[in-house]
């Protein structure tokens, strides 16, 4: 039921000699030498072009300057790790600045003899694909602090090697990717770089670092990945993305309740830092997303949706259940997957009506939470008016699949990445080859 994924869309297939064309007669001379043997191990191959191309010229008494290369991923390196870079590079900076790095996986086109592993001909499983990214060597941009765009796969740099073929230090970015589609989000449980239109660096998308589900937990998935046809990891994928690991996980959302209960609820004006007056003192706050958009969301935040914590937690769903219990339910998301009931949901999981149902709804999900998750989404899957999100997780497409699952600002909020990252990556994880 595994279902295949492009690795990477819009990528540029660097041939030897477009980066370095100076380098193409000098590796071609060094792969004729019958002196050195390359068929048996390719990383001595590899090492011995490089060491050769960044050997002094006895010729010229110089190096044989920079290098191009192309970024093929990378992650945030800190403490020691950074600075067993930074401890070779000369720098000004000192102190906790010296304990980050970006580590880049890069690809010398004329000095390699590994495939490009995102070229649009590569028919490599992923988990082959995260294997020979990490077989290229690595490059450094030293003392990279939070703030500065971080260097995306896809970049074209200029390099000086500083220990043999074993690490490099980035001198220039030459051409600066702007766009780039599906990299997996970890390769060795480091963060890999991914598409953002700001290029910034992908840190912890946390969904896909998660182990593979208990056993009892696959049955479920399994049971709803054939009921809809869809890859079981595609289920799995909407289950990390959505909460991961606590099928207790609530969410309660103020803009909804206000559509059902605009009577209870006191929406924050507009003002500096967004915490200002109330319109009056009803017993449910409200802070639209207009009034308060976190710094960290960079601008990305879904219209109308609060963001204040004390806003959206258990506390906040206590206090609207506590005056209107059904529309408090079906003002929340609940579980794994972090779906939001209709009332005929809640009826049919309790058997009862009104207000005895949203009752037993919420003992329910307190007290058999994961069959409450699986049994949300089961149902939600079989809403007439979500029709679209079968095809689009049965295929993999999970930009149309986000606009489904959480609205049509999804792609904005990053949610099509997130669940491409996540599924790539589960992919290698090969956390259901016994399925039939």
């Amino acid at each position: 039921m595994s279902a295949k994924v492009p690795y990477v869309l819009n990528w540029k297939c660097h041939q030897p000699g477009d980066l370095n064309p100076h380098l193409v007669s000098f590796v071609d001379n060094i792969l004729n030498n019958p002196l050195t043997s390359y068929s048996s191990n390719p990383m001595s191959s590899i090492g011995e072009m490089i060491n050769r191309a960044i050997r002094p010229d006895t010729t010229r008494g110089t190096k044989s300057s920079l290098v191009k290369a192309v970024v093929l991923g990378g992650y945030v390196a800190e403490g020691r790790e950074a600075l067993s870079y930074n401890m070779n590079i000369e720098t000004s900076d000192q102190g906790a600045l010296a304990n980050r790095v970006q580590v880049l996986y890069i690809r010398v086109p004329e000095l390699t003899v590994l495939p490009d592993p995102y070229c649009k001909d590569n028919s490599q499983p992923p988990v082959l694909v995260a294997s020979i990214v990490e077989m290229h060597p690595t490059a450094v941009l030293p003392n990279w602090k939070s703030a500065q765009p971080s260097i995306m796969a896809g970049t074209i740099v200029e390099l000086e090697f500083i220990e043999s073929n074993n690490r490099a230090i980035v001198k220039n970015i030459l051409e600066e990717a702007t766009s780039f589609v599906t990299v997996f989000d970890e390769i060795s449980a480091k963060n890999a770089f991914v598409a953002s239109g700001n290029g910034t660096f992908l840190e912890g998308n946390k969904a896909a670092k998660r182990a593979c589900p208990a056993s009892n937990f696959k049955d479920e998935i399994i049971r709803i990945a054939k009921e809809y046809d869809i890859p079981v990891e595609a289920i799995e994928t909407i289950r990390r993305v959505e909460s991961g690991k606590d099928p207790a996980a609530i969410r309660f959302e103020p803009h909804v309740f206000k559509r059902k209960r605009p009577d209870l609820v006191s929406e924050t004006l507009s003002g500096e830092a967004g915490f200002a007056i109330a319109i009056d003192d009803r017993p449910i706050p409200y802070t639209p997303s207009q009034t308060y958009c976190p710094p960290a969301r960079n601008g990305r935040c879904s219209p109308d949706v609060s963001y204040v914590a004390s806003e959206t937690n258990r506390s906040a769903f206590n206090r609207a259940y506590k005056h209107d219990k059904m529309s408090a339910v079906i003002s929340t998301s609940f579980g794994y997957f972090q779906v939001v009931p209709v009332i005929h949901e809640v009826e049919m999981l309790t058997g009862e009506k009104g207000e005895a149902a949203a009752e037993e709804f919420y003992n329910l999900t307190r007290k058999k939470p994961e069959f409450m998750s699986y049994e949300l989404l089961r149902m939600w899957f079989a809403r007439p008016d979500k029709a679209k999100a079968i095809p689009a997780a049965q295929e993999g497409d999970w930009y149309n699949f986000s606009i489904e699952y959480n609205g049509p600002t999804a792609a904005k909020q990053g949610y099509d990445q997130k669940f491409e990252q996540t599924y790539a990556y589960l992919l290698t994880q090969r956390c259901f080859d016994d399925v039939a």
